[in-house]
């Protein structure tokens, strides 16, 4: 570890990514492994079953395990990118149902419960700045890395997005509630022909 060989004053933070994971290969390593084809037969509840009491539980206790030792070393926590990461990897990525029913899962209120869980046990453990991957991005196969898939969408729309808006607001960070608050679509100019 390089704090363990770093001069004393060297370094100021520990930095992660406490990611909330849940990758799927294609062909699981095991009879009890979960495989692209099982998760793809289970509902949204089940998978959203599964990140609150498997992938959000180890998420939180690896970040508690680096608090302990930036507390050891007398530095910050910080997380250079985290947020949920439920995605296909080994070949896995290429069951659509699979991909289909992670972005539903994103796009589901509880997400939103989850990422509050997630925020505020980060804060609980002593973690300081926290950067999630992605504010907006069109999620795919590889991933719904984007707190938002489109940048016009509204946060109310989007409940992890909603949620990280409100943790970081709870943080007294400036938040804008909803950057669209007022806004009207412009009148459509008249075409004329030439």
């Amino acid at each position: 570890m390089v704090l363990k060989h770093a001069p004393p004053g060297s370094a100021d933070a520990l930095s992660i990514a406490p990611y909330i994971s849940m990758n799927i290969p294609q062909n699981g390593s095991s009879p009890e492994s979960l495989t692209a084809e099982k998760v793809a037969a289970l509902t949204v509840d089940q998978v959203l079953d599964h990140v609150e009491t498997k992938a959000l539980p180890e998420c939180i206790q690896w970040i508690k395990d680096h608090s302990g030792v930036a507390r050891k070393h007398g530095v910050m926590l910080t997380a250079y990118e985290g947020g949920q990461h439920l995605v296909g990897v080994q070949g896995g990525e290429n069951n659509d149902a699979m991909t289909k029913l992670f972005h539903e899962a994103n796009r589901h209120p509880r997400m939103g419960a989850i990422y509050r869980k997630y925020y505020d046990a980060w804060k609980e453990s002593g973690g300081d700045l926290f950067c999630v991957f992605a504010s907006v991005g069109n999620w795919t196969k590889w991933g719904s890395w984007g707190l938002a898939e489109y940048y016009d969408e509204r946060p109310a729309d989007v409940p992890k997005y909603q949620e990280t808006l409100a943790w970081a607001k709870v943080q007294g960070q400036p938040v804008v509630d909803d950057p669209w608050a007022g806004y009207t679509e412009p009148a459509a100019l008249p075409v004329t022909a030439p």
